[in-house]
This record gives structure tokens, sequence and C-alpha cells, in this order.
């Protein structure tokens, strides 16, 4: 039961945060948990999911199970508002892998090439939507990489040297 009160408490201060009642611990975003930056707050959520529906499935009693299921509604909802990329595909990402692993989710063969080719457009769709939706912050991540790709490529062995990377970079 401690579980299920610290993730509800988690949950309870990020709609306090939306709607205003508490003020967010970081004055740019209004969404933040306990932490300072909303990133590892969805990270936190997006493990927190992957739990939550492994627990809908492993508990026993019922009211268990509804508990999982409201825990999960209001976990995705908060997901969204947090709206980390990186987070909603670890989510979905995990969870394929859970639900496919334990069998939860079982394909006829006959249709087994038609739902794969449908998932493969679908996560590729997906994909794209999370990109236009924050295009700039992924062309700019983008950007980083292939200059810190540069950076290891040129100093593979040795590095840039001690307080040197912002110089390089």
């Amino acid at each position: 039961m401690l579980r299920t009160s610290f993730v509800t408490g988690q949950l309870m201060m990020a709609a306090m945060q939306y709607l205003g009642m508490i003020q967010s611990l970081n004055g740019y975003y209004p969404i933040t948990g306990t932490f300072d930056n909303p990133s590892p707050y969805a990270i936190f959520l997006s493990s927190l999911s992957v739990v939550v529906i492994v627990w809908f499935f492993i508990a026993r009693p019922k009211g268990y199970r509804f508990l999982a299921i409201g825990l999960t509604i209001v976990l995705v909802l908060m997901l969204i508002m947090v709206f980390s990329r990186s987070a909603i595909i670890g989510a979905v990402v995990a969870l394929s892998c859970f639900l496919f692993m334990h069998g939860l989710v079982k394909i006829p063969n006959a249709f087994r090439k038609f739902i794969m080719a449908v998932v493969v457009v679908a996560s590729l769709g997906f994909l794209l939507l999370l990109y236009l939706a924050k295009k700039d912050s992924a062309d700019g991540c983008m950007i980083v990489w292939r200059i810190s790709g540069e950076l290891v490529k040129d100093h593979f062995i040795t590095g840039v040297g001690y307080c040197q990377f912002p110089l390089h970079y």
C-alpha cells in the first residue's frame, strides 16, 4: 500500500501544479512533480506506468486491478501533459516488450506479417508526430549529436583534455 500512496502522492502533486494550486519547482515548466525539471519527472512517470501495468497483470484481488487501471489512466494523462518524447517512447517500448515477451498479446500465424506491417507503419507515423511536435528541439539534439560524434571521432583515445570540452564544442 505504501507504493500506491507514493505514486498517488506524486500524481496528485503534479495535478495540483497543473491546476495552479501548488507552485512548480521550476519557473519555466508548470509540471515537475517533486523534481526541479520535467524531464526526470517524465522518466519517473514512464517507469511507473510500466510498473503499474505489470501490477495489473499480476494482481489477484479485483480491487487492485481497478486501482491499477485508474493509476494507468492518470499516469498516461500526466505523461502527455509533461510531453517528454523520450519518456513516451520508453514507456511504449517497455510495455510492448513486456506484453509480447510474456505472451499476453498473441498474434495468429495467418495475421503476423500483416500486423507487423501495421505496427511498423504506425510506429513510424507515431515517431514522425513526436518529431513534428517539437521539431526545433529535435533538430537541436541532432546538431549536438553530430558535433559530439565529430569530437569522439577526432579525439577517440585521448579526449580533448581536462576542461577543454567547451572550447572544442
